[in-house]
C-alpha cells in the first residue's frame, strides 16, 4: 500500500499541486491505535483551497494520463481498503 501511494499516487497529487488544482496532499500513519484490532495502519488526505478548487480537480482527473498510468492507479486502488472519504470545510483561527 505505501509503494502504490508513493510511487503511483504521490506523483499524480504533486502534478496537480503545481497546476493549482489541489493545495496539499499527504500520506499520514496512525499513530493509535495500533495492533492487530487496529482498524487502519495509513490515511491519504487531500486538502483543497476551496469546494471550487476540488470540483475543477475532478473535471481534470484523467485528461492527460496514459493507458499504463491508468493502470497503475488501478492497481494501487487494489492496495487500498477505501471504507470511507469526508468532504469538509476547515476552519483557521489566527490569534
Amino acid at each position: 500500500m505505501k509503494k502504490a501511494e508513493k510511487e503511483v499516487f504521490l506523483p499524480i497529487h504533486q502534478s496537480r499541486i503545481n497546476k493549482g488544482l489541489m493545495g496539499h496532499w499527504s500520506l499520514l500513519r496512525t499513530a493509535l491505535p495500533f495492533g492487530s484490532e487496529a482498524k487502519s495502519t495509513h490515511l491519504t488526505m487531500n486538502v483543497y483551497k476551496d469546494y471550487l478548487q476540488f470540483f475543477n480537480a475532478q473535471e481534470y482527473e484523467d485528461l492527460e494520463s496514459t493507458s499504463e498510468q491508468r493502470a497503475a492507479v488501478e492497481k494501487g486502488l487494489k492496495s487500498r481498503d477505501q471504507k470511507w472519504v469526508y468532504l469538509a470545510t476547515l476552519e483557521n483561527a489566527v490569534r
